[in-house]
């Protein structure tokens, strides 16, 4: 007669069973693995995207055991490095679009999207929630930079590839940068040659002249704000 075999261990996540103690120790599972991706700051990330999510759906928000089993764990995972990759300025207004054009979260991290994104900012997005980005982009920069609270310094060392590349991720906004006498003179005083025509074809000036002249009210707040703070 056949001795049945004991089995001294057991996978607390997918519940396979083990006799030896280091084949349970060198075990690994996909339900395991979830669960430690779950408690990096990633995975805080990922299930907050996926809150977000369902309530803008109008939707009970799931706790994080839903998250895990849900068909989209993996994706938001992806949406969450993404946003790290991408450096997104407005996590919530990505969310908003991809629900609104009817996008299954499988597909949110398409460069596509990320393109039409960046246009919707551009074109359609209110001029004073890009000018509050662009003024917590330079809140972190001038903290980063001990630069404390006047941020009229940051123009007298930052540098042209910094702006760039804030420009390309949204994160400085025409906005604050077309409406900024700090900003003009950082373009005559230290832009010159190919840097000068990146920033030019970034920001497209001719553009933002007939986009301000629409929204003269929001220009006038704004330069008020710019002022206000020595920019």
């Amino acid at each position: 007669m056949t001795e049945l075999i004991k089995y001294k261990y057991k996978c607390e996540y997918c519940g396979k069973p083990f006799v030896r103690e280091d084949r349970y120790l060198a075990h690994k599972c996909k339900k395991m693995e979830k669960h430690a991706i779950s408690k990096t700051t990633l995975g805080h990330a990922a299930w907050f995207y996926y809150q977000t999510w369902m309530k803008k759906q109008k939707k009970a928000a799931p706790n994080s055991s839903a998250f895990m089993n849900s068909r989209y764990f993996n994706a938001f995972i992806r949406f969450a490095e993404f946003v790290i990759a991408k450096n997104l300025p407005d996590v919530d207004t990505y969310i908003q679009m991809m629900i609104d054009e009817g996008n299954s979260p499988s597909i949110w991290t398409n460069q596509m999207f990320y393109e039409a994104y960046l246009t919707y900012l551009d074109k359609k997005a209110d001029p004073l929630h890009m000018l509050r980005i662009s003024l917590e982009t330079l809140r972190k920069y001038a903290d980063d930079h001990d630069l404390g609270p006047d941020f009229s310094k940051i123009f007298d060392i930052i540098e042209v590839n910094e702006v760039i590349d804030l420009i390309r991720k949204r994160k400085l906004s025409a906005w604050l940068l077309l409406n900024s006498t700090k900003f003009g003179q950082y373009l005559r005083e230290r832009v010159h040659g190919e840097q000068r025509v990146v920033l030019h074809t970034l920001i497209k000036p001719h553009f933002w002249q007939h986009v301000f002249a629409e929204k003269q009210d929001d220009i006038n707040r704004i330069r008020e704000k710019i002022h206000s703070i020595n920019l």
